[in-house]
């Protein structure tokens, strides 16, 4: 049997097109688990209508504790041999549990694509190849592609093993802001054998428009975005992957690039920190930076140069004038 795992706060608008796509699967094996996270509109009233309709769908309450407590709850509670996730916006095609199904077993995890529709009318796809990415061999092609999220990041597109889960006592990290899904998997991706592509878009997601306050709120989360990054380099020294020149390059990149993320956050944030409290929070980034990711580039760039010798308060004074400058040509 798959459980589906279905965290679902205030989307009664939304909820009965993943519901229905879930109840009328090709694979009928299957029990929904709806952990309804405190909603106060009409959400609960729906999941009760697909309860009733359907015995498969069973309900579960908790105060609003976040989606991560959410589908640790519902993994608490299911039942099945393989475990899904679905978010309540999105849905799923008529055949998604039986591909994937047909391509699970001895350690492997079926990964499948996705498409991806805006809200402003735009769209996207997002692909894997019909491939084997094996642990002991060709896995890193596999995160070359996919390496700063996309289809390894979430929870979506996959079939997990309950026992890998509950022999390793893993779970979503609750308490952080951002990247709970990306720790999560690659904590899990350290007990598998490898990951079968299946080469169909068969997961759909309605993904709103970010708003640049909601990008700024995210680059303020001062240490999620570098759990995300350890997370990988553990799961890389774990298995003992032969790392290519490409990827290797490409984890650099990615450690700055979330690096200065997390510093402009910081800074940019001018409304809620005072220039202390800033100041004292970009400190402490610089202080617990891993200053082998900067060494390479320290004489090329500026950045690079005062992080590698933890100048933090040229750094401060840097980024302080940038946002000061970007202000003014702002408001013009």
């Amino acid at each position: 049997m798959i459980s589906i795992i279905v965290p679902v706060y205030n989307r009664d608008y939304c909820l009965s097109r993943c519901l229905d796509s879930i109840m009328y699967q090709t694979f009928t094996d299957w029990e929904c688990v709806l952990v309804d996270d405190g909603s106060t509109d009409g959400t609960l009233e729906v999941c009760h209508c697909y309860e009733k309709a359907d015995l498969r769908f069973r309900i579960y309450n908790q105060p609003n504790r976040g989606v991560s407590v959410a589908r640790n709850r519902g993994l608490e509670f299911s039942r099945g041999e393989y475990i899904a996730f679905i978010d309540s916006d999105d849905w799923i095609d008529q055949n998604y549990l039986q591909l994937l199904y047909e391509s699970a077993g001895n350690g492997i995890m079926p990964l499948c694509g996705y498409h991806v529709q805006q809200r402003d009318g735009g769209s996207m796809n997002v692909t894997i190849q019909n491939n084997l990415y094996l642990m002991d061999s060709n896995i890193a092609e596999l995160l070359t592609e996919q390496l700063s999220g996309g289809l390894l990041a979430g929870p979506i597109c996959k079939l997990y093993d309950r026992n890998i889960i509950e022999t390793n006592r893993l779970r979503f990290p609750s308490g952080i802001n951002w990247g709970e899904d990306l720790i999560f998997n690659y904590a899990y991706y350290q007990h598998i054998e490898g990951i079968r592509g299946v080469s169909y878009n068969l997961y759909h997601v309605v993904q709103e428009i970010e708003s640049l306050s909601v990008k700024a709120k995210y680059a303020f989360f001062l240490t999620d975005h570098l759990r995300l990054w350890k997370s990988v380099s553990l799961f890389i020294l774990a298995k003992d992957i032969d790392v290519p020149p490409a990827l290797n390059v490409l984890m650099e990149k990615w450690y700055r690039l979330l690096f200065s993320q997390q510093i402009a956050g910081v800074l940019y944030v001018h409304d809620r920190l005072s220039w202390k409290q800033r100041y004292e929070r970009m400190n402490y980034l610089i202080q617990s930076a891993d200053r082998e990711n900067f060494k390479k580039y320290r004489f090329k760039r500026l950045k690079g140069f005062l992080v590698y010798h933890r100048l933090s308060v040229l750094i401060f004074i840097f980024y302080e004038v940038k946002f000061f400058l970007m202000k003014q040509l702002t408001n013009k």
